[in-house]
This record gives C-alpha cells, structure tokens and sequence, in this order.
C-alpha cells in the first residue's frame, strides 16, 4: 500500500487513499506535471506479479481510455512504474447514486433523468463493444459538476478486441442483487444481456428506493431484460433504450 508523499513515476504524489476493490487501491494524488488533483487505480502488489491479473488490469486500462463520454470518467494516462501498474484517472469527489437514494426523496422528474443517464452510458458502452460488468449504484457517482458519472471498469471487458480476458473469479463479481445470476454461477459468461440485467436492477433501486422490486412505470422493461429465460430477454441495448425513451415520454 502506498503512503502519503509517495511519488508514481516521478510525478504523481500521492495525497490519501479514497477505496480499494478486490485487485487494486484507488488514491487520490497530486499530478505536478499538470498542476491538478487525480484519482490514480493501482493494482495490489500481491497481484503485480501474476500475468493474469496484469493482462486483466492492461485490459480495463485499455477500455477505459478509448471512452470519450460526458456521463463516463475520463481515463488520462496508464503506465508502470517498477512493477507497479496505474491507470490515472479523471477525480470525482462525490456521492454515489446508492448514498445519494438513501439519503434523499427524487422527485420522479429526478428518477427519469438518472434512469436515462444510465441507459445512455451503457448504450454507448455496448455501441463501443464494451461490457462494463459491474454496473450497480455504488458506481456511479453525483460531481460537483452535478452530473452522474458512471466509473470503476474494474471488470470491464472489451469483446471486440484482441485484449479480450474473461473474469472466473468470484472475488470478481459485482454486487449480488445487481449481478444476472448467470453471471454469478457461470461467470465467464457476463456478455451484453449480463449487463442489461444489471442496468435494469439499478433502475429499479432507482425507481423504489430500495431493492424491494416494487412494480412502477419502467417495470414492463425491468421484466424483459432480467427474464430468467436469457432468450426472452433485449437483443441489445438500443431496443432496451428506445423502450426506456418511450416510456418516459408518456403522460
């Protein structure tokens, strides 16, 4: 674990230590080429010297620097410093959606526009042959810029390109509730559906408040894209969005 004062590459010092996940540290640092505050994904030592983990960790790096989005972190730079693997990325000092939802009432105004800013990341995520994989209100996060931020792509996996690596752990899995149990119980599996399934979990945390699965106005499409037949469920997620859109263009 890295300290206070630390540098990475000769330039990124590090301020505090903000999170962790099962395979790396997230830090908050200073970047003294730029003059501006980071957030810095570091993978765990313990991992650093397993090609596998590393592939895995090159692989969420390389997703997440090909995404140009306004709803989506920026990625700025990825590198390693004598077996330490970073990736530096844009700092969002926030709330997530999940403590954002505990602590307030949304007006339904409020509940549409976040289920839309969620359904249009994963639409361009899956447009970009992109699965994030670990889609759930604990990441996404409220800047002070006031937008929603979709972040952590620490299973994130690229299906369209040659750095494709699939995740067989289950130290890996998102959060249960938000997770196809397909996924959980074949996780080499999680493809595009995995993913909607997930989005429209989270829809409906977003809609009830709680992950009581309380039926509201999107639960026609929650239903379909979590069909306990795989086959039953969206093709893609440009169906799964035109519906969403239609839906909240009702009276």
């Amino acid at each position: 674990m890295l300290e206070k004062g630390n540098f990475i590459n000769n330039r990124y010092e590090i301020i505090s230590r903000v999170g962790a996940g099962g395979m790396s540290d997230v830090y908050k640092a200073k970047d003294h080429k730029l003059n501006r505050n980071v957030a810095i994904k570091v993978l765990k030592k313990e991992f650093s010297k397993d090609k596998n983990f590393v592939s895995k960790f090159r692989v969420e790096a390389q997703s997440a620097a090909s995404l140009i989005h306004p709803n989506i972190v920026n990625v700025y730079d990825v590198g390693e410093d004598e077996g330490l693997y970073y990736i530096v990325m844009e700092l969002i000092e926030g709330i997530t959606l999940k403590s954002y939802i505990e602590k307030k009432t949304l007006s339904d105004e409020e509940k549409d526009e976040i289920v839309m800013r969620c359904a249009e990341c994963m639409k361009y995520l899956h447009n970009k042959g992109v699965i994030h994989r670990d889609f759930h209100p604990g990441n996404i996060l409220l800047g002070r810029s006031g937008k929603w931020m979709v972040t952590d792509f620490g299973l994130a996996k690229d299906v369209f390109g040659k750095y494709s690596h699939q995740t067989t752990t289950t130290q890996a899995v998102g959060r249960a509730w938000f997770t196809d149990p397909t996924q959980l119980f074949a996780l080499k599996d999680g493809n595009f559906r995995t993913d909607m399934f997930s989005l429209a979990k989270t829809i409906d945390y977003i809609m009830d408040g709680n992950m009581s699965g309380t039926p509201h106005k999107y639960s026609s499409v929650v239903y379909k894209a979590t069909a306990p037949n795989s086959d039953s469920r969206y093709e893609n997620i440009n169906e799964m969005y035109e519906d969403l859109v239609a839906i909240r263009g009702r009276l």
